[in-house]
């Protein structure tokens, strides 16, 4: 009689210890999904911002067309007779007395 009643006793305490860890797998699975849901949100919302790379070689290609601009020289009109000056080698009006750029005099 003893020993169906530590039978008894045993399958109660089984069926307590199966129910308790059927709780907490299910909160775990719980927990589990919930972080997993979280780390593709961060994932996603961290591929929608665009990265900003300091080495981009558009902007590089950008600004070596703005530096070409600068250094561009000036049209010619070919109306209008040229001179070079000896002095900076600027080329201006031939109408002018002096170089604009070193005022040095028109020879």
């Amino acid at each position: 009689m003893t020993s169906l009643l530590n039978l008894r006793w045993a399958c109660h305490c089984l069926a307590v210890v199966a129910l308790l860890a059927y709780n907490i797998l299910q909160s775990l699975t719980i927990w589990i999904v919930a972080v997993c849901f979280l780390t593709a949100l961060i994932i996603t919302i961290k591929a929608q911002i665009k990265h900003h790379d300091p080495y981009d070689l558009n902007k590089l290609r950008d600004l070596h067309e703005q530096e070409d601009d600068l250094f561009e020289e000036p049209e010619i009109n070919e109306d209008v007779e040229q001179v070079l000056c000896p002095h900076c080698f600027t080329t201006y009006q031939a109408s002018k007395k002096a170089c604009p750029a070193c005022k040095k005099p028109n020879w």
